[in-house]
């Protein structure tokens, strides 16, 4: 882990408490979390940093989708949480 990966990994909680119980489900921050604990521990090749983005992306197409998030929010978080990862993680 490196400072710049902490630093990111800081933002990224920051951007999901910020918005909270009035954007995000419990369930959906728990998720977004653990995809953030995921990418901050996770090392190149790691298939759970791969899972992470996954699920990070599924979250943020139902909040853009269903018009909770917009479209750069949600690109916002993504970025947010790769930014704590090994690597530029690359979209699916």
């Amino acid at each position: 882990m490196t400072a710049e990966r902490s630093e990111a990994y800081g933002r990224a909680l920051r951007l999901i408490d910020d918005k909270g119980p009035a954007a995000l489900t419990p369930t959906e921050v728990d998720a977004l979390r653990d995809a953030a604990d995921a990418f901050l521990f996770g090392r190149i090749g790691d298939e759970g940093v791969r899972d992470a983005r996954f699920a990070a992306e599924a979250i943020a197409a139902r909040l853009t989708g269903s018009g909770r998030w917009s479209a750069d929010e949600g690109e916002r978080l993504l970025d947010a949480l790769t930014a704590c990862g090994p690597e530029r993680v690359p979209v699916a």
